[in-house]
């Protein structure tokens, strides 16, 4: 009785059909979910333009010291461990500090961004004004990446550099950044516009950030979790100037 059942299964055609049928069928549903299937995401990345205090951030959070730095030509990558939670868990992440260069930092995104958890956009408080054209310029730019966008990583805006006496709050900045993006974003909408006359020619140009009939808020960010932080990642003449703690805080909770 077995023998004539095995025989069934291995000579009949329609079985042998049916089986391949399926056997395609399981191994296209898997290669769709693999896919499909977002990567694991454990990097925070420190970014923003240069001198803005990056890599004496980056520095303070991994080993709790201030180094003399120069303008960084590559990343600086460690394993940052978080502080336990009220179950005693741990969360281990990978910390990039990525060059404020335009010249390489592009490069560097590309091999981190989908990967990102996390994203600390650090801001020079002190030249907050000055710079402000560059600075929402790259935020415009990270924030309509395709693949930033796809993943939308919580994003932590550092107005760093807190403890001199001319630096701008987190509210001026905030202010200072919603204006100049508003103006960024009708000059891209407006370039992509003259280009094809579609707006969707580029990189990243089908991403609009907020409301079309709205000057521009963070708080219209759907996708993207926005939070602003005052810190101090270099110490002036007291040490005791250093203070990251919000930053270390945000850190905690992604």
């Amino acid at each position: 009785m077995m023998d004539s059942w095995l025989d069934f299964l291995l000579y009949d055609d329609g079985v042998r059909v049916a089986a391949a049928t399926i056997l395609v069928l399981v191994l296209t549903a898997v290669l769709y979910l693999y896919a499909t299937s977002k990567p694991p995401r454990s990097s925070v990345l420190l970014v923003g333009i240069p001198g803005a205090g990056k890599t004496h951030l980056f520095a303070q959070l991994v080993s709790g010291e201030t180094k003399e730095t120069v303008t960084s030509l590559r990343e600086n990558e460690a394993i940052y461990n978080t502080s336990a939670d009220s179950s005693g868990k741990t969360k281990q992440l990978s910390l990039v500090d990525v060059p404020g260069s335009s010249s390489i930092r592009d490069q560097i995104l590309d091999n981190y961004k989908h990967k990102a958890k996390g994203l600390i956009y650090v801001i020079d408080g002190e030249n907050a004004s000055r710079n402000i054209k560059d600075v929402a310029a790259f935020l415009h730019r990270l924030l309509t990446d395709d693949v930033i966008s796809k993943f939308h990583p919580d994003i932590l805006i550092a107005c760093n550099k807190q403890d001199l006496l001319q630096s701008k709050s987190k509210r001026v900045i905030q202010g200072l950044l919603e204006n100049e993006l508003n103006t960024v974003r009708k000059t891209q909408n407006a370039q992509l516009s003259d280009e094809d006359g579609t707006g969707d020619a580029t990189r990243g140009a089908n991403v609009f950030l907020g409301k079309k009939s709205e000057s521009f808020k963070f708080e219209h960010l759907n996708k993207f979790h926005v939070k602003f932080c005052e810190c101090s990642g270099k110490p002036g003449e007291e040490k005791e100037n250093i203070d990251i703690s919000e930053v270390k805080d945000w850190i905690n909770s992604l």
